[in-house]
Protein backbone atom coordinates (compact mmCIF):
# COMPACT_ATOMS: atom_id res chain seq x y z
CA UNK A 1 0.00 0.00 0.00
CA UNK A 2 1.44 3.55 -0.68
CA UNK A 3 1.83 6.15 2.01
CA UNK A 4 0.07 8.76 0.08
CA UNK A 5 -2.84 6.61 0.46
CA UNK A 6 -3.16 5.76 4.08
CA UNK A 7 -1.56 9.80 4.60
CA UNK A 8 -4.85 10.73 2.76
CA UNK A 9 -7.03 8.81 4.78
CA UNK A 10 -5.35 9.65 7.83
CA UNK A 11 -7.47 13.50 9.37
CA UNK A 12 -4.79 15.14 10.81
CA UNK A 13 -5.04 18.48 8.81
CA UNK A 14 -1.62 19.62 8.33
CA UNK A 15 0.83 16.49 9.72
CA UNK A 16 3.96 16.19 8.59
CA UNK A 17 4.02 14.08 5.18
CA UNK A 18 7.83 13.81 4.74
CA UNK A 19 7.97 11.96 8.59
CA UNK A 20 5.21 9.65 7.73
CA UNK A 21 6.57 8.88 4.68
CA UNK A 22 9.67 7.80 6.19
CA UNK A 23 7.98 6.49 9.24
CA UNK A 24 5.95 4.37 6.67
CA UNK A 25 8.89 3.49 4.93
CA UNK A 26 10.74 2.32 7.57
CA UNK A 27 8.36 0.20 9.23
CA UNK A 28 5.78 -1.15 6.79
CA UNK A 29 7.51 -4.46 5.55
CA UNK A 30 8.10 -5.70 9.07
CA UNK A 31 4.80 -4.93 10.21
CA UNK A 32 3.02 -6.43 7.34
CA UNK A 33 4.80 -9.51 7.85
CA UNK A 34 3.68 -9.98 11.46
CA UNK A 35 0.16 -9.08 10.48
CA UNK A 36 0.22 -11.58 7.91
CA UNK A 37 1.64 -14.67 10.26
CA UNK A 38 -1.40 -13.64 12.30
CA UNK A 39 -4.02 -13.38 9.62
CA UNK A 40 -3.08 -15.56 6.52
CA UNK A 41 -4.95 -13.20 4.08
CA UNK A 42 -3.60 -10.29 2.22
CA UNK A 43 -6.19 -8.14 1.76
CA UNK A 44 -7.51 -8.27 5.64
CA UNK A 45 -3.44 -7.94 6.35
CA UNK A 46 -3.64 -4.75 4.19
CA UNK A 47 -6.28 -2.98 6.34
CA UNK A 48 -4.65 -4.12 8.96
CA UNK A 49 -1.60 -2.38 8.49
CA UNK A 50 -3.61 1.14 7.33
CA UNK A 51 -5.64 0.88 10.87
CA UNK A 52 -2.29 0.12 12.74
CA UNK A 53 -0.44 3.01 11.12
CA UNK A 54 -3.61 5.25 11.63
CA UNK A 55 -3.97 4.11 15.19
CA UNK A 56 -0.10 4.93 15.84
CA UNK A 57 -0.09 7.93 14.15
CA UNK A 58 -2.87 9.09 16.22
CA UNK A 59 -1.39 7.60 19.83
CA UNK A 60 2.18 9.64 18.69
CA UNK A 61 0.06 13.05 17.59
CA UNK A 62 -1.37 13.40 20.81
CA UNK A 63 1.68 12.10 23.19
CA UNK A 64 0.30 8.66 23.97
CA UNK A 65 3.60 6.50 22.92
CA UNK A 66 6.45 8.57 24.65
CA UNK A 67 7.63 5.16 26.89
CA UNK A 68 7.72 2.94 24.11
CA UNK A 69 10.23 2.53 21.00
CA UNK A 70 8.57 3.55 17.20
CA UNK A 71 8.44 0.02 16.26
CA UNK A 72 7.28 -1.52 19.46
CA UNK A 73 4.37 0.86 19.33
CA UNK A 74 3.13 0.49 16.04
CA UNK A 75 3.82 -3.56 16.62
CA UNK A 76 1.18 -3.48 19.78
CA UNK A 77 -1.35 -1.61 17.39
CA UNK A 78 -0.25 -4.35 14.59
CA UNK A 79 -0.66 -7.37 16.75
CA UNK A 80 -3.72 -6.32 18.75
CA UNK A 81 -5.62 -5.14 15.68
CA UNK A 82 -4.68 -8.18 14.09
CA UNK A 83 -6.18 -10.42 16.55
CA UNK A 84 -9.37 -8.27 17.50
CA UNK A 85 -9.99 -8.64 13.62
CA UNK A 86 -9.56 -12.62 13.72
CA UNK A 87 -11.51 -12.73 16.58
CA UNK A 88 -14.08 -10.24 14.98
CA UNK A 89 -14.55 -12.54 11.69
CA UNK A 90 -14.93 -16.12 13.90
CA UNK A 91 -17.61 -14.82 15.98
CA UNK A 92 -19.52 -13.61 12.88
CA UNK A 93 -19.01 -17.15 11.16
CA UNK A 94 -20.40 -18.52 14.32
CA UNK A 95 -23.75 -16.15 14.12
CA UNK A 96 -23.97 -16.57 10.23
CA UNK A 97 -23.67 -20.57 10.77
CA UNK A 98 -26.63 -20.70 12.65
CA UNK A 99 -24.50 -21.59 15.88
CA UNK A 100 -25.57 -19.71 19.43
CA UNK A 101 -23.31 -15.99 19.24
CA UNK A 102 -20.70 -16.20 21.89
CA UNK A 103 -18.99 -13.73 23.87
CA UNK A 104 -15.65 -12.49 22.23
CA UNK A 105 -13.56 -13.18 25.41
CA UNK A 106 -13.97 -17.26 24.97
CA UNK A 107 -11.59 -17.41 22.40
CA UNK A 108 -7.85 -17.52 22.18
CA UNK A 109 -5.47 -16.47 19.02
CA UNK A 110 -5.51 -20.37 18.49
CA UNK A 111 -9.29 -20.90 18.05
CA UNK A 112 -9.21 -17.84 15.34
CA UNK A 113 -9.50 -19.03 11.65
CA UNK A 114 -6.95 -18.76 9.07
CA UNK A 115 -4.69 -20.97 11.31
Amino acid sequence: MKTKVIYTRMSFGKANLRYFSSFYDKYAGALYGIILRIVKKEVIADKILEKAFKADFKDRHNGKTKLLSEFSSISQHARKKSTDILKAIKIFEACNNGSECVDPSKYTITDMPFR
